[in-house]
């Protein structure tokens, strides 16, 4: 003690360089890497598994047909449509020769063009029953209730379709992160799960508005993630403000079948703690002004 008191000239002269120094030049934040492309794809209308010809991992076509759902309701009222859309149209085939008929006027005819959009609207509601592949890929994410005869509720995800190329990443930075971050320098994102090397990309968009609630269970608290929340109203509401920072131009290619969870490192302009201080002063005063 009595050596440090001796020096505190100079211990005071190498605090305050650490603190004015830029020398900090790399935020690290919770990330999720997946493919560029990904889709899921749901059930219409609730209905029966009438078929499956798609299995985890398979590479499918743009198009290609990977399962097929049956809905006996919506198939008896499309039959009822039809007849009654085929009558409406022998009807206005006979008009002119049948004085009944005339005296409907143009209503026969209103009558017969709502008939025939009503059997256009149907159809199209049983030919999405046809799961298909919006894009060339891979399936990933197949449902346990994606089998032959199991009934499916309305809206219910059964399978997901990822690209077949290139690969994304969405990062999470607070108030603080935000600063000193541009749109093209460097990034690394390194996945939890150890089952790959780290991906390096460059920044993308970077949202300036903080996340009302968080797109990633991955990353939530509440599923074991880094990134504190609560439920609320089946939405997960980040308990301090972030910000969406996406990654993007990475240098792998090959997409993985499910999204990983890991930590992005961030370059950005090289700062101070002293000037990190001052910013974080500041954006409280900006928010104790606003109220």
């Amino acid at each position: 003690m009595s050596a440090w008191w001796r020096r505190r000239a100079d211990l005071l002269g190498l605090l305050l360089l650490f603190l004015i120094l830029p020398w900090q030049n790399e935020l690290s934040s919770p990330a999720v890497m997946g493919a560029a492309q990904s889709q899921g794809l749901y059930a219409a209308e609730a209905a029966v598994v009438a078929g499956v010809s798609a299995r985890e991992g398979q590479r499918v076509r743009a198009g290609q047909v990977l399962a097929q759902l049956a809905s006996p309701q919506l198939d008896q009222r499309l039959a009822l449509a039809r007849v009654v859309e085929a009558d409406l149209a022998w009807q206005v085939a006979q008009q002119s020769f049948n004085s009944e008929l005339q005296s409907k006027g143009t209503a026969l005819q209103q009558q017969w063009q709502a008939a025939r959009q009503q059997v256009a609207g149907l159809q199209s509601q049983r030919d999405r029953l046809a799961l298909t592949a919006p894009f060339a890929g891979r399936v990933a994410d197949v449902s346990e209730a994606l089998r032959r005869g199991t009934v499916v509720a309305q809206g219910e995800r059964l399978l997901q379709v990822v690209g077949a190329d290139g690969v994304r990443g969405e990062a999470y930075v607070d108030e603080d992160g935000l600063a000193g971050l541009r749109r093209g320098d460097a990034a690394r994102f390194v996945p939890d799960s150890g089952e790959t090397w780290a991906i390096a990309c460059r920044l993308g968009p970077i949202d300036r508005l903080n996340q009302a609630a968080l797109e990633q269970p991955l990353l939530a608290s509440v599923y074991g993630g880094p990134i504190p929340v609560e439920l609320r109203d089946h939405d997960l509401v980040p308990l301090r403000a972030i910000f969406r920072v996406r990654l993007e131009d990475c240098d792998r290619r090959a997409p993985p079948l499910r999204e990983m969870p890991g930590w992005a490192r961030l370059s950005r302009e090289r700062y101070s703690l002293l000037l990190l201080g001052w910013r974080r002063l500041a954006a409280v005063l900006e928010r104790e002004a606003g109220l």
